[in-house]
């Protein structure tokens, strides 16, 4: 019975819609980082559970940084 409520819940969980993330909706309400800029002091999620200091790693070696939108 707990395992029948509980796949209930998680199927309800997952069939809720999403909230809405802050995306652009527009081109002109971009802001990327151009060529040269300084890379903000942020803190990101690695694969390996911990946090990278994304302007530490990028001082550390010549980086290209890639932002995938994700939000089609």
């Amino acid at each position: 019975m707990k395992t029948r409520a509980f796949l209930a819940g998680a199927a309800l969980v997952c069939a809720s819609p999403a909230l809405p993330a802050d995306v652009p909706t527009t081109a002109e309400e971009v802001r990327p980082l151009l060529v040269g800029s300084a890379v903000p002091e942020v803190e990101l999620p690695a694969a390996d559970g911990g946090v990278v200091d994304l302007a530490a790693a990028a001082r550390a070696q010549p980086t290209i940084l890639i932002f995938y939108r994700g939000g089609w």
